[in-house]
């Protein structure tokens, strides 16, 4: 009698973009009955990062985390909760935190980036992060208290706790700097302070803003962001912080409030895994068809892998779906799907509750009506990956307040 062949296992290691969008593709093109899927990730939940910003200014948070368990309901992707400590790639086994090992026949890296601080002193322990929702909503609560405690101290010590830094004019340091300029006159409003008195520096080490687009969007947001209020600090490089203090190349200011979101690098064990090609900026050097060089059952997606555009959730999406396809193949044919290419990501930017920015290679258009194709291109993604009731149940959480401070649910009550 003829042995039944085990199931083929395909470890996903990375619960974000990459990682929950190759899975759902894996799910709905692999035949049942030959593979096991099984999803690694080291929380519950699925965070919708590009969303962080409104948690900071009031929304709810139920529009970043989404359960795992509302994603794959339904589905045969088992999710396994497990922070994995070792890549053993010459035995082809993941290793979590206990110990525990996961055997694979393929693997999926979709690990995703750190916070990086570029060993500027005081950075890591007096700065605020913005790269996950424990993040945000400390920093949340951080800007209520020193609003609310405003009113107890001295007035030579009112600039430094309302003066707030925001260190990084990349997507993510524009998109708060823009909410943050109206949040905080609605904070002022409530807590009874006058608005002039908060002060929301954006500020960036390059001659200009979102240096990765072009110049001309770079002008748009600039004049935008100064309507709104913001002050801007281009070619400001931070030297150092101790909580109070913020130095810089030529001088100085007092701030308690610094929010760094100008760096970022590869997951940490893309560098201490032994055995694969690791290029200068911390990512894996992968093949043409995204495979670790030189394993042949390796995949290496999204924000580690050495490829042109690296580093959105768009790039991660795509290459999510080219990995699935690729598996697919191999399994069918015995041989990889048609080589990797890189395709560039367009941005929608909002800069400010109802008004964004959409960029594409040089074309640009801004206005209103961009920001609601921004919450359009969000509804389909929560589409893409939830029941509709579900999916629509997190979009509208991203325009529901979702305040815990006393006296700012009593200003939105009277308001």
């Amino acid at each position: 009698m003829a042995q039944k062949k085990e199931n083929k296992k395909i470890l996903i290691i990375g619960g974000g973009f990459g990682g929950i969008e190759t899975a759902l593709r894996l799910n709905a093109i692999l035949p049942y009955g030959r593979t096991e899927v099984i999803l690694l990730s080291d929380k519950h939940h699925f965070e919708y990062t590009p969303a962080l910003y409104r948690v900071v200014t009031g929304k709810s948070p139920l529009e970043v985390c989404v359960p795992l368990k509302d994603i794959f309901d339904g589905t045969r992707i088992k999710v396994v909760t497990d922070v994995v400590s070792e890549i053993d790639l010459k035995n082809s086994v993941v290793i979590g935190t206990k110990k525990t090992k996961y055997q694979y026949d393929y693997l999926i890296v979709a690990l995703g980036s750190e916070s990086a601080f570029f060993g500027i002193p005081g950075l890591e322990k007096n700065a605020f992060g913005f790269k996950n929702i424990t993040q945000a909503l400390k920093l949340k609560e951080h800007l209520h208290t020193i609003v609310e405690e405003h009113v107890h101290m001295p007035k030579n010590e009112t600039n430094k706790a309302l003066h707030v830094d925001i260190v990084g004019a990349g997507p993510a340091g524009v998109e708060l700097a823009g909410e943050l300029s109206l949040y905080a006159k609605t904070l002022a409003e409530h807590h009874k302070v006058n608005p002039s008195e908060i002060k929301i520096d954006l500020i960036e080490a390059s001659p200009r803003l979102v240096p990765m687009m072009p110049e001309s969007v770079s002008q748009k947001i600039s004049l935008r962001l100064k309507d709104l209020g913001v002050h801007l600090m281009v070619q400001t490089k931070v030297q150092s912080t101790d909580g109070n203090i913020i130095a810089f190349e030529n001088g100085s200011m007092s701030s308690q409030t610094l929010i760094w979101t100008a760096g970022v690098k590869p997951h940490h064990l893309y560098k201490d895994t032994v055995g694969w090609e690791v290029a200068k900026n911390g990512r894996i050097i992968v093949d043409e068809f995204l495979r670790a060089k030189g394993y042949l059952n390796v995949f290496v997606i999204g924000d580690g892998a050495e490829t042109r555009f690296s580093g959105t959730a768009q790039t991660a999406l795509h290459d999510a779906s080219y990995v699935a396809r690729t598996i697919k193949k191999i399994e069918q044919t015995g041989k990889p799907h048609l080589p990797y290419y890189p395709a560039q990501s367009a941005y929608i930017l909002p800069v400010g509750p109802g008004w964004a920015l959409f960029t594409y290679k040089n074309f640009s258009i801004s206005g209103r009506i961009v920001w609601w194709m921004r919450e359009l291109v969000e509804l389909r993604f929560f589409l893409s990956i939830l029941p509709i009731a579900k999916a629509w149940r997190a979009w509208r959480s991203g325009m529901t307040l979702s305040e815990d401070c006393p006296t700012c649910e009593s200003g939105s009550n009277n308001a």
